[in-house]
């Protein structure tokens, strides 16, 4: 199979998700696809609960600080933004998903997203 032709991100009956490819088989003329299914990385599903999410590029990477176990200062930091920016992101991120605190907001997201790939992402 070449590069997928169709590509989605999608739950599974446990909560778990999962991602579908679909493609041409080389060489066939008569119309038969390959398809595969497998498990979604923990970067996709980050990435689409992100985009579900509507979080801008910058609550983002505050989103993968967070989930990387940063501390508001460690953000600041890796950032260039001070603490009170930091806390505006937050509070928007916090309404966005519809969490209250960043435990509330770790259950959402650390499930999906390795924090090493969160960490390299923020960076």
């Amino acid at each position: 199979m070449t590069a997928p032709a169709a590509r989605a991100v999608e739950p599974t009956m446990d909560g778990r998700m999962v991602v579908i490819e679909a493609a041409p088989l080389n060489g066939d003329g008569d119309g038969r696809v390959a398809v595969v299914l497998r498990a979604a990385t923990p970067r996709e599903t980050f990435d689409l609960l992100c985009r579900a999410f509507a979080l801008t590029r910058r609550e983002r990477d505050v989103v993968s600080a967070v989930v990387a176990g940063l501390d508001t200062r460690a953000i600041t930091e890796r950032l260039f933004i001070s603490r009170y920016t930091v806390q505006d992101h937050l509070k928007s991120i916090f309404d966005k998903v519809g969490v209250h605190s960043r435990r509330e907001l770790l259950a959402a997201f650390s499930a999906t997203a390795d924090p090493a790939d969160a960490a390299d992402e923020a960076r």
